[in-house]
C-alpha cells in the first residue's frame, strides 16, 4: 500500500500549458470560479467519505482502485482471501456511495 501511496505522491502535479492556436496572449483558458469551487468541493466531499471508511476497506479500496492491484493480489498484500478483498471493496463502495449521495 506504501508502494501506491508513494508512486502517487511521485507523480508529477503540473501538466503542459495548453496551446489554443486562436489565442492571441497565448494564455490558457480559466474554467469558471464556480466550476473549479465545486470541483475543490467534492474533492474534500470525498477525502472526508474515505476517511470515514474503516481501514480494511479503505486500504481494499486504495489498493484496487488507485494502485491496480487485482482482488487476488490485494488480498496476497494484505493477508486475506480474494473474496475477502471482493466484499470489502463492495461495502466500501457502498459506503461512500451513501455518503456522497449529495454529489450524485
Amino acid at each position: 500500500m506504501n508502494r501506491c501511496l508513494n508512486l502517487q505522491r511521485s507523480r508529477a502535479r503540473t501538466q503542459p500549458l495548453p496551446v489554443d492556436p486562436d489565442d492571441k496572449a497565448g494564455l490558457p483558458h480559466e474554467p469558471a470560479a464556480e466550476t473549479s469551487a465545486i470541483a475543490a468541493q467534492r474533492r474534500d466531499a470525498v477525502r472526508k467519505a474515505l476517511l470515514t471508511l474503516t481501514f480494511d476497506q479503505r486500504a481494499v479500496l486504495v489498493l484496487t482502485t488507485f494502485g491496480g492491484y487485482t482482488f487476488a493480489e490485494t488480498g496476497r498484500i494484505l493477508g486475506i482471501t480474494e473474496n475477502a478483498a471482493k466484499v470489502r471493496a463492495h461495502r466500501a463502495r457502498r459506503a461512500l456511495l451513501t455518503q456522497l449521495q449529495e454529489w450524485r
